[in-house]
């Protein structure tokens, strides 16, 4: 697909189960991308952008060209352990979905905010740890929505031990069954916080569980 020259968006899941595209060319008049653009394109492995000053396509991903806001992780993107870029500060709705392939999710502490579903529907991931001294100023509803194998969720001074050798900081222990997002906040669930610092605002369901 090659979008025309001259237009300035793209809409919210607009591309949404075009499940054979594999390339698509976005021209530089497009300054706006709304909520992922490309959800369910399970072979999409390419984006390219014409000499766009707006957004940029690294390594699957597509990021503001500031590369601090986390637009879209492809669903080809086949590295089972990933290390966000520290440039990230945002992950937007829907940003990290339906990807197949991931098994640990390494956030830095530069990631403040989490949009709604920004994480959701990874079937095989096991493990997410946030680097941070200071938490996530701002957490969406949903997040790791239908993350079913989730086994360990890390709030962390240093890379945890199991993966990269240090010592981890722990905020929640059990398993979280069919429910991964509840996981963090469920009430029945014992949670265990040291030292993450301040989140100031959660997502609906977090709110109404944590109280």
């Amino acid at each position: 697909i090659r979008i025309e020259e001259g237009i300035q968006s793209i809409g919210n899941k607009v591309f949404e189960q075009f499940v054979n595209l594999k390339s698509i060319i976005i021209p530089s008049t497009v300054s706006s991308i709304g909520i992922n653009p490309f959800i369910s394109c399970s072979k999409l492995e390419e984006v390219i952008f014409n000499s766009n000053n707006h957004f940029k396509f690294i390594d699957k991903m597509i990021l503001t060209n500031d590369e601090k806001e986390l637009i879209t992780y492809l669903q080809t993107k086949d590295d089972e352990e990933v290390v966000l870029p520290e440039s990230i500060t945002t992950i937007r709705s829907y940003g990290i979905v339906n990807n197949q392939y991931l098994k640990t999710l390494v956030l830095q502490e530069s990631l403040l905010s989490i949009g709604d579903y920004g994480i959701s529907d990874c079937s095989i991931l096991t493990n997410v740890y946030h680097i941070s001294k200071n938490g996530i100023n701002k957490m969406g509803e949903n997040v790791l929505n239908n993350c079913l194998n989730i086994n360990k969720v890390f709030v962390s001074v240093e890379y945890p031990s199991d993966t990269f050798g240090m010592k981890p900081i722990q905020l929640a222990t059990g398993s979280c069954g069919t429910k991964a997002y509840y996981y963090l906040y469920e009430s029945n669930t014992k949670i265990l916080i040291y030292g993450i610092g301040s989140m100031t605002d959660f997502g609906r369901y977090a709110k109404n569980e944590a109280g």
